[in-house]
């Protein structure tokens, strides 16, 4: 191999001209096929190979149940129920126009039956509760529906701050939180009028069911249009629903606040971020890179000629990954900073070979061919070893590291090509700078690190020993975290909605779903499971009828005679304005609470005629529509039937074919991976073929694992005798595999002790220093045969070149630790931590290793 590579330069500097020409022109064509072919696949289900069986049980499910395949939820929050209900409703009936864009929209809260209905589906005493929360405002609203508007909140403000006043003795009294509250939102509200001469589209007024300081919320359920010939993104149709929001009003200024949760938006989410995490980390890295060589080769023309072959490289690279998957997922995609730091290295180890030949008086073209057969075969075996070490997921099911692993695979070996063609080409047109003194500084440090290996290698020897002993005791305790949760920025806003939906108890992501043949085979299901120690309630089809209805319907009907007098007052129009609009203040009142009236005060005082007309009519529309809501559970009649129930529920639990659901919500935190895991274990062991998003999860961690160790066993073999080939020595082959298993140990270690558990993106990291690892071992051991002696390999640009190379590297997916995207950022924080350690064992275990077998053979 050393003399094709040395022929094969030889020719490339005797015509350099015409093989940049050429070489041009195949990256051009790369560079245009690779723009035009770009795919980028956010969907987490990929990651896993489509044919695995649980993957199919979870797409007939989906296909059954199509309310659960990629919906995207609207939570809709406001200070009271009322508010909260007549904003779904609004956006509800906006968003139904929008045909072009949503293939379904669904709010419960939108629906007649649910509106006078819905409280039936609480609890008995959570009905007693509302209820009773309902009776204590019945005063109140009776005064505002008396003066209906402005009027009537008015004298309702007054009436509080009277009572508060009168029951204090010492100047004390505070006004109760509520109508504090309603103070202030009429105050924000008439200074808007004022500014912009129009009421706002919506006034936030508290609730009567809601404690202050506490909101209410509603859902709506909708399913984006994903035809293959609509040209409109998914970001654009989730753009649609808050374009819509905020047209409607339905905005924080008005006391409304629209997030977005769910697959869709979790999924576009997650691709902004990879796509923001890998600009930045491909900045960065670039920026390392350059500090990197400016400090360590010192010479412009040959870090621009690095850089250079690095490009080619990174666009045939990018390529070959569409022309081999035609896509990138979210894994593969942290290539594109990767490559930044692994593809570097090659041309590194060329470079600074063939300066050292010119600095020893040798000509450009004769040092490029020397240094092509010097260095070159290890740099081909470099290439070689680094695409095994992403080749090792291919004959696995995880679909996401196997197409890194292809994608990664053939950028090494492409990057080998372009540091052995590029380069030379390059460098012979340009020259190769003669500097003798070039980064001497750079070089005494290094070769003063490299030469502790030789005074203490004993010492240097037993403490590695003892490291790997303390490492493989802490890095049994490593743990996996299955979680796709983990992997995704918490602080986003559709994480931070879905855990807020989960710690209300609203939604969870993480039920089981046991799909049965009919409604009844269901409920036998449900009783199953219901026994499970796991499995905290259960639900199906049959879960629509509400439970002790003839109590709650009692209560209903109790309550509800105290507003029977004030339902016909609820068409009555807007009552009219006297000429001073204004809320005395009483004495007693705290100097807070005078403050806050006084601030309305001058608010209301502000308007004009006009502006407090408009003002008062837009409360009175909003009290109308608000208290009506309210009262529309007396309305409530007994369900019986699940034909009563809209079409929209009864697709959650029964199916076209009759196929039916039963469902079973985790008891615990199952956010947490070992309650999750045991939910799982439980389910699974009852009912094999359940599915959902929980037992999809845990299946995907076990497929996984299992294909982390079946790599990483792949990786240390296909190395092992790789480097046992081109050595022919079973002890040259260990040493070089020492410090390789030595960082992976540490690496491990320190995972467990910085609390950074394996995930679905970092568990790469492992098999990856197998492949990525052995370099640098190779290159010291093929220096340490050539000059026949430690001595003549430390005063060589091997350990400069070898230094460079790994700190690039470090830079790269230092990098990627800076990702906003979370699985991205710790990928990046252990292979950083891991490219330490094989630097470090590099150059003291290393060469402490072999100073010993030297001393042993003089011996």
């Amino acid at each position: 191999m050393s003399a094709l590579l040395t022929n094969s330069a030889r020719l490339i500097t005797r015509h350099p001209a015409i093989v940049l020409m050429l070489l041009a022109f195949a990256t051009v064509l790369a560079g245009v096929y690779a723009a035009t072919q770009f795919r980028v696949n956010a969907d987490q289900t990929s990651l896993v190979a489509p044919d695995s069986a649980f993957q199919i049980r979870f797409g007939a499910f989906r296909d059954a149940f199509p309310a659960y395949r990629r919906t995207s939820l609207i939570v809709v929050e406001a200070a009271s129920r009322p508010a909260a209900i007549a904003a779904a409703q609004d956006l509800t009936a906006a968003l139904e126009q929008r045909t072009d864009v949503f293939q379904s929209v669904f709010a419960a809260s939108a629906l007649p039956f649910f509106q006078k209905n819905g409280i039936l589906y609480l609890k008995t005493d959570e009905v007693a509760d509302q209820l009773d929360a309902i009776a204590q405002a019945q005063p109140g609203i009776a005064l505002v529906l008396r003066q209906k508007g402005l009027a009537g909140l008015l004298d309702l403000i007054e009436q509080g701050a009277a009572d508060a006043a009168t029951n204090s003795a010492d100047g004390t009294a505070t006004l109760p939180a509520q109508l504090r509250a309603l103070a202030e939102s009429l105050t924000q509200a008439a200074r808007r009028t004022a500014e912009t001469g129009a009421p706002p589209p919506r006034i936030d007024l508290p609730g009567t069911t809601t404690e202050p300081g506490e909101t209410a919320i509603e859902l709506i359920s909708v399913r984006i249009r994903e035809d293959q010939t609509d040209m409109m993104s998914p970001s654009s149709k989730l753009q649609v629903i808050r374009d819509t929001a905020t047209d409607l009003g339905l905005t924080e200024d008005n006391g409304i606040t629209i997030r977005l949760t769910g697959n869709v938006p979790l999924s576009v989410d997650e691709l902004k971020q990879v796509r923001q995490s890998l600009g930045l980390a491909g900045t960065l890295s670039f920026i390392m890179l350059a500090l990197v060589l400016g400090l360590g080769v010192r010479s412009t023309r040959i870090v621009a000629v690095m850089f250079l072959t690095l490009i080619v490289g990174g666009v045939w690279s990018m390529a070959w990954a569409m022309f081999s998957i035609g896509e990138v997922n979210i894994l593969s995609a942290s290539f594109a900073v990767l490559f930044v730091g692994l593809g570097i290295d090659f041309a590194i180890h060329y470079a600074l070979r063939a300066q050292e030949d010119v600095e020893a008086g040798m000509a450009t073209p004769k040092a490029l061919a020397e240094a092509a057969g010097d260095v070159g075969p290890a740099i081909a075996m470099g290439a070689v070893t680094s695409a095994i070490g992403f080749l090792s997921f291919m004959p696995t099911d995880y679909k996401g590291f196997a197409d890194l692993g292809v994608i990664a695979g053939g950028g090494m070996i492409l990057a080998c090509l372009a540091a052995l063609t590029v380069l030379p080409a390059t460098l012979s047109l340009i020259g190769v700078p003669d500097q003798r003194s070039a980064g001497a500084r750079f070089n005494r440090t290094i070769g003063r690190l490299f030469g502790v290996s030789r005074i203490v290698p004993g010492r240097i020897a037993m403490a590695a020993g003892l490291i790997g002993l303390v490492s493989i005791g802490l890095a049994t305790q490593a743990r996996f975290d299955f979680s796709t949760l983990s992997l995704k920025n918490s602080n986003s806003e559709p994480i931070q909605a879905l855990a807020d939906l989960q710690n209300r108890g609203l939604v969870t992501d993480y039920a089981a779903y046991v799909v049965t043949p009919s409604l009844e085979d269901a409920e036998q299901a449900a009783a199953r499971m219901a026994d499970l120690p796991v499995i905290k309630r259960v639900q199906t089809a049959s879960s629509l009828i509400p439970q002790d209805q003839d109590e709650k319907l009692a209560a209903i009907e109790e309550t509800g005679f105290l507003f029977f007098a004030l339902r016909g007052m609820l068409d009555r129009p807007a009552a009219e304005l006297s000429d001073t609009l204004a809320v005395p203040l009483p004495d007693g009142l705290d100097p807070a609470s005078r403050e806050a009236l006084a601030t309305l005060n001058e608010a209301l005082a502000a308007l004009s005629q006009p502006q407090r007309a408009a003002l008062n009519g837009a409360l009175a529309n909003q009290l109308t529509r608000d208290i009506s809501l309210l009262m529309a559970v007396f309305d409530a009649e007994p369900v019986t039937d699940l034909d009563q129930v809209p079409q929209g529920m009864r697709d959650r639990f029964i199916a076209e074919d009759g196929q039916a659901l039963a469902i079973g919500l985790p008891e615990g935190d199952v956010t947490r991976t070992p309650d999750l895991r045991r939910f799982v274990a439980q389910v699974k062991e009852a009912f094999p073929d359940s599915t959902g998003r929980a037992v999809v999860e845990a299946t995907v961690g076990d497929v996984v694992v299992e294909a982390f160790i079946t790599a990483l066993l792949l990786a240390l073999a296909a190395v092992s005798v790789i480097v046992l080939i081109a050595t022919r020595s079973i002890v040259d082959t260990a040493l070089v595999l020492t410090p390789l298993l030595l960082a992976a140990m540490a690496t491990a270690a320190t995972g467990v002790a910085i609390g950074m558990p394996f995930n679905q993106a970092n568990i790469i990291v492992l098999p990856l220093i197998m492949g990525l690892g052995v370099d640098n071992g190779i290159h010291v051991l093929m220096r340490y045969r050539r000059d026949g002696s430690l001595d003549g390999m430390l005063k060589s640009s091997t350990p400069r070149a070898i230094v460079l190379s790994t700190l690039t590297t470090i830079g790269a997916f230092g990098a990627l630790s800076a990702s906003v995207h979370a699985g991205t950022a710790s990928m990046g924080v252990l292979l950083t931590i891991a490219m330490l350690y094989l630097l470090v064992a590099t150059v003291f275990v290393l060469p402490a290793l072999l100073s010993l077998r030297g001393k042993l053979r003089h011996q």
